[in-house]
Parts: structure tokens; sequence; C-alpha cells
């Protein structure tokens, strides 16, 4: 194929060119001409290909899939790749998806056939057809491509070693050849399995202070855009979001010891909740010195009249809607948690330490186990769970309960919101318009999917909301918010009834960004805490007023936050694509046993723009 702008040869499965970066037009969804050989056999099965299960098992979703036979499978894969005869699709246009998963990698973690997980996909895809979406199942460990030019049967056979690359062109083999309309449209992407059964990208840091803890970051985000490997330098320019989204991406985690029962339990619940999943009540815990901002950010349930408003409590544990740590901690929280509450959501410390699994609060050096796994679990109703916490996305290489993802999704959370990494937001905030990075992107997040847009309509727009802000300028935390926090569960996924006019239209989903990003082309460290090095004594030389900044920023931090100016480690100058220079003053704090990161952006001029800090 070559581009239509440019003439540049390109590749088979290339959905840009990698010379102007012009969309490549789309293949016909017909078939091949009748004088072709015999066509391509289809890798993309249809959620019709095994039998419909018994609707007393109550959403199409069988209850003892564990017992379905191969040869059932292969008999009903036979039948052909259309919908499913007995599926009930709505009247009006379908959104297009793909449930993308390895079939044998799951069976083997199941220890049953590839069939009986097949067979459940299947149910559940048929069962989602009536709410609204036709998926399809792509099976990495056996698929065939239907590009007619990458050779007729060109089967390939992933497995979860290989890399997220290889398993993106794939997909992007699917969405030019193989969906049931050539419509130019952002589809939904349900990724079944961690990484044992689809790799989790592992990308680059956008943060580059010495003192930085993370080195990578774990993201879905590549499988959005299916670029391949131009991902990687596109991410850190910020040049990728200027391009077309092609997927609303969520992934269902599953913990190293699930099941398929615990499998068949998540779709069971998630293919009855769009008729059911009603939002009436939210519960909100924060820590004391993010009250201020929790409070802007959860400003959509007060709108909805989502809290439950009990203000009998002593202010100390509850005040603005929100319970307050670390006045509510493990002995007492038990006492206030809301087990019938539809919508949770969190703004308090996280870890990466492997024991350390719930989430926190902090008070004059003391660390305090605010919420654990076993709250989460004990969830009465579907439920949606929203954590600006960091590494709150956690789940790799964990069993079940053991984080406060798989405990929330192993129990009756269909939609969970995390960071893979550190997060960080702001202390505090006068409404939700001056909110940035953790704080902007849950609120708009929360807000959006309370309109009644799907999940990933509402995690798509809240990225978004980062380019119509900030005065143009995109800095490196906000990039590293739209990168470091995932969507867990089927992104169709939505809550209450779906109002007229929500989703939002299938063009304006498309790139982030309207036009050129406005991102930081350039960094040099012009301070490091060190005992009077040279080189501090000559960067100082160069950057005269620097000094003069710091004093300014050393007061604001100490009475805001109480950080002493000696937690200074870093100070690095940055130059954006406009020309434009600000500082970031670097701080590292210890309080008990919670390391806590702040940074200060500040102009040359001295003007303090922005304080945020760790989660």
């Amino acid at each position: 194929m070559f581009c239509p702008n440019c003439g540049k040869k390109c590749g088979d499965n290339d959905l840009f060119c990698g010379g102007c970066g012009t969309r490549l037009p789309a293949r016909p969804v017909t078939a091949s001409p009748a004088a072709d050989a015999a066509p391509v056999a289809p890798a993309v099965r249809a959620a019709g290909d095994t039998p419909a299960a018994s609707a007393s098992h109550g959403a199409g979703i069988p209850s003892g899939c564990g017992a379905a036979s191969a040869a059932s499978a292969r008999a009903a894969a036979r039948a052909g790749s259309g919908a499913a005869a007995g599926s009930k699709e709505p009247a009006g246009p379908m959104a297009e998806g793909v449930i993308f998963t390895n079939l044998q990698a799951l069976a083997r973690k199941f220890g049953t056939d590839a069939a009986a997980v097949r067979k459940l996909l299947a149910a559940y895809a048929e069962a989602s057809a009536a709410h609204g979406i036709r998926y399809r199942i792509v099976d990495a460990g056996d698929y065939v491509f239907l590009n007619p030019e990458a050779g007729r049967n060109r089967a390939v056979a992933l497995s979860p070693a290989d890399s997220w690359v290889e398993h993106g062109y794939l997909l992007a083999d699917y969405y030019r050849f193989g969906r049931s309309t050539a419509d130019d449209e952002t589809n939904y992407l349900f990724i079944v399995g961690g990484a044992d059964v689809i790799p989790m990208p592992v990308l680059p840091q956008y943060i580059s202070d010495p003192d930085y803890s993370d080195t990578d970051i774990d993201s879905d985000i590549p499988y959005a855009y299916l670029l391949g490997e131009r991902t990687y330098p596109m991410l850190g320019t910020a040049e990728i979001f200027q391009y077309e989204q092609y997927f609303h991406t969520g992934r269902l985690p599953l913990a190293h010891d699930a099941s398929l029962d615990d499998l068949a339990g998540y779709l069971r619940r998630a293919a009855k909740a769009p008729g059911s999943m009603a939002v009436g009540r939210a519960y909100g815990q924060t820590d004391l010195t993010w009250l201020s901002a929790s409070a802007s950010v959860s400003e959509p349930f007060r709108r909805n009249r989502l809290f439950r408003g009990d203000m009998r409590l002593d202010e100390r544990i509850y005040t603005q809607n929100l319970f307050v740590s670390p006045c509510v901690e493990r002995s007492i929280v038990d006492k206030v948690f809301d087990r019938g509450a539809d919508f949770y959501y969190f703004n308090l410390h996280g870890s990466d330490a492997p024991t350390a699994c719930s989430f926190y609060a902090s008070y004059q050096q003391q660390c305090y186990e605010a919420v654990t796994p076993r709250q989460l679990a004990s969830a009465e109703k579907p439920n949606v769970v929203v954590t600006e916490a960091c590494y709150g996305g956690k789940f790799q290489d964990y069993g079940r309960g053991e984080t406060m993802l798989l405990a929330a999704m192993g129990d009756m959370t269909l939609l969970y919101l995390g960071s893979s990494r550190i997060a960080w937001g702001a202390s505090k905030s006068s409404s939700a318009a001056d909110l940035d990075n953790a704080d902007r992107l849950t609120n708009v997040y929360m807000a959006k999917l309370l309109e009644g847009y799907t999940a990933g309509e509402a995690f798509y727009m809240a990225r978004q909301s980062f380019f119509d802000y900030n005065d143009g300028y995109f800095t490196p935390h906000q990039a590293l918010t739209i990168v470091e926090f995932n969507l867990f569960g089927d992104p169709f996924l939505h809550v209450g009834v779906r109002r007229e006019g929500a989703k939002a239209h299938p063009r304006a989903v498309k790139a982030l960004a309207k036009g050129a990003v406005n991102a930081v082309v350039e960094r040099k460290c012009v301070y490091e805490a060190a005992p009077a090095s040279l080189l501090d004594r000559v960067r100082s030389a160069v950057d005269r007023n620097l000094s003069l900044i710091r004093a300014a920023v050393d007061r604001q931090l100490y009475e805001q936050l109480g950080v002493e100016p000696r937690s200074l480690s870093t100070v690095t100058r940055m130059k954006y694509g406009n020309g434009d220079e600000f500082y970031a003053f670097n701080y590292l704090q210890t309080d008990g046993t919670i390391k806590s990161c702040h940074t200060a952006t500040a102009d040359l001029n001295g003007n303090v723009k922005s304080i945020i800090s760790t989660k």
C-alpha cells in the first residue's frame, strides 16, 4: 500500500503513514472477488460461534461453563462468523468491540480447555449485543491474518511472552479488515487477563528527577493507538496525542490463582449491569491533607445527590461528604464503610511494597491503614471504584483479594480506575475548574460516567480535558497521569440509564489533542542537593536569579504543606515547544514510613504556577 498523501510505501498492517502521518484508508469490509482463490479463513470468530446459554443462567452467561466440550465449540465455530442466530440486537447502530485474549493461556491458567473459555466469552458477547455492542473474540494464540496482502492463511500463535507490539499487529489487522463496518469510528477493546495472558506494555518514565523511584510505567494506552514501535518516541514527545485513538480500552485483571469461576462471576455481573447498575449512593474517603482537593474532585457526587449526607457524625470523621483519615482507620473503618454504595472514591496513599496492599493516611510522621482489601470485597452491590492512590491499580503477581484492585474486581466491582505508578495531585483546591493531574482525571471521569457515557468514553474525555487546560502547556506530570492510569473492566459499561445524546460523536472521539501539543522539549538540571559541589556553583552562576526564586518557592511550600526548605532535592529548567521556560523545584520529604515528593513550578520571574504532591 502507498500513502495517498506523500506516496511513501507503507506496511500492510500500518494504520498511519510513517513519513507524513496521514491516516491510511481502511480496506473494504466486503469479501474478496469471486475470481480470487478461496478467501482467507476468518481468525475472528463471532460472538455466536457457540450455542447460546440457557436463559435460566441469567444474561446469557452459563453458570456451568466449565463443562463445555471442545467438540461443541468446534461445531459451533464451523457454523460461520456471522452474528448469533439467537442474539437480540437492538434496532439502530451498534457499537463495535473486540474481546482480546489468549484462549490457550487462559485455559492453562484455569486448568481447563480453550473451548470452555471460548464458550463463556461468546455467551458474554451475545448478551452484550442486547445492550448495543457487537463484540468479536480475537484470540492472540490462534489468529489468521485477514489482510489479503499478508499472505493466504498466514496464521500466528502468540504467547504471553511475545511483545505487545506483535499483539498490536493482530488488532491493527482486525481493525482494518475484520470489522463488520467500514465506518471510521472508535471501537471498544476489552482485554481479558493480566500480563500472563495479554502483555501489558511497559513504557519509559516521564519524570527526570534522579530521586524519583519509578523507572517505567505499566499502561494499556498503546493498544488504543496501534502504532507499534513508534509508540515509545511519540509518547515521549506527546506527538501521539495528535493521532486518532482507535479503541477505548479496558482490561479485566485476573489474579495469578484465578479460576474459571472468577471469570464467569465477573462476566455474569457485567452482563446484567447495563440494565440494572443504577447509582444511588456514593462513599468517599480522603487523607486529611487532601480534604480540600477531594471535595472538589467529588463534586459530581453532590451534584447528583449521591452522598448519604449524615451530618450527625463528628466532623473529624465526616466532613464535606467525605470520611477523613487517619481518624477513620482500620479499627473503625468497618463501622462507617458503606457496603451498599454503588460508587467508591478514595484519595489516600498507596504503596509499591509487596505486602502493603491497603490504602493509607499519614499524620505527624505516622502511617495509618485507612481502608483494606477486605472492605472492598464486602461490597453488596455492583459498583464503580475510583482511586487516586499511588499504585492503586497494581495487580500483577498477586493472588485473589491481595490488592485493592483484585479484591474489588473479584467481588462486586465492575469498573475500576487506578494508577500503576506514583500519582500526583494538589493538596488544596477552590473548585473543580482548577484541578490538575490525578485530581482532574478522576473528577472528569466520574462526572462523565454519571452523565451516561460509557466508561471508555468517560476515560477518553478525562484524558482529553488536559489539552484544554493550563494555558496550553502540557506538563510531564500531565503526560504521566494520562499514561499511568488504567481502566479495568468492560469499557462499554455505563452506570444508570444511558441518556439520549450521551454517546460522543464517533468522529469527535479520535485525537485527544486538537493540534500540536506544547510539551517540554528540553530539560536541564540546574541544581542538585550535594555538599557545595563545583557543578552547583557553576550552574547557580548561570541562573543568577535562581536563589531568589527558590526563596519564594521555599516559603510557599512551607506555608502550604509544612515542607522544610532543606528537603529540596533538584531544580530542573524546562523549555516548552513554544520557547517558554519554567523551573521545576523538586522536594523529597519523609513522613514516618511514607516518602512524598512535591514539585513546585515557577516561571523565570519567580511566579509560582502550581504545587503538586505524590499520593
